[in-house]
Formats: structure tokens, sequence, C-alpha cells
């Protein structure tokens, strides 16, 4: 039996609705198409959540690791306590 590869396969598990959409938006940069799941269907985080896959189609697996690898090691030199994310909405 042949497997489809149109099948969506887990790229990864990450702690957070918001990190999931970076590193979603970060693949489509690359050409990769990907999708948040294990949240909220609507994509609003859930109280409670605690985490959130990355979704790829099967045929895209071995590229999207490669990227996430490159994304993860870009994002490794951040220092995030120096990042200004604005101010808090009421």
């Amino acid at each position: 039996m042949t497997t489809d590869p149109l099948e969506p396969e887990i790229l990864a598990t990450v702690r957070s609705q918001v990190e999931a959409t970076m590193i979603v938006a970060d693949l489509a940069e690359r050409g990769i198409e990907a999708s948040c799941g294990g949240g909220d269907p609507a994509g609003i985080p859930v109280e409670g959540v605690t985490h959130v896959d990355i979704v790829v189609r099967q045929d895209h697996l071995e590229a999207a690791k490669k990227a996430y690898a490159e994304i993860q090691e870009e994002k490794s030199h951040i220092d995030w306590s120096q990042v200004d994310v604005g101010k808090p909405e009421d």
C-alpha cells in the first residue's frame, strides 16, 4: 500500500499558538505550506493548552524538516528579553 503524499504529518510540537504561528509564517517564506493544530480550530489560544502541532503535507516533510532546523538556528541568536513586543492590550 502506498502512502498519500497529501497526508498531514506533524513537523514539530511547540508550546504556544504564537510560536507555532511564527514558525508557520517562516516556513511560508521558504515556500512550505504548513498549519497549526492542537489549539482551538479557529486559531484562538485556548487556556491550558500546552502544545500546538505544526503540520505539513507528507510530501513536504523532508524539506520542512530542513527549513525548520534553519529557522531554529536563526532564532537561537535572538535575545528575547531585548525584543520590544509593544504594550499589552487592556
